[in-house]
């Protein structure tokens, strides 16, 4: 299973390439109750202010080839507010400019 750390190294690129703001991960992998074989790695994205959804499927596709693993990412934006305390609770920061 990957570490914090591991995975802020293969995310750091990513992000510095769709000029993101800041990206944390969440849920299992920040919680450190991950399965190596059954857990996606939730990921919290700030992007820039014009990143169209071409660009963000495109990111995505390219946060699983660095991780490896499958991602469920998610925008600050598009959290639902029923689970928004929850994420920001477990959030990790990765990366911010």
């Amino acid at each position: 299973m990957q570490t914090i750390d591991q995975i802020k190294q293969q995310v750091v690129s990513v992000c510095k390439k769709y000029n993101c703001k800041k990206i944390a991960v969440f849920g299992s992998y920040a919680k450190g109750t991950a399965r190596e074989e059954s857990s996606d790695i939730d990921l919290l994205v700030y992007p820039p202010s014009k990143l169209g959804l071409i660009r963000f499927a495109s990111m995505k596709l390219d946060l699983e080839k660095a991780l490896q693993k499958k991602v469920d990412l998610i925008t600050y934006r598009s959290i639902s507010p029923y689970m928004k305390d929850s994420i920001l609770n477990s959030a990790y920061t990765l990366y911010e400019e």
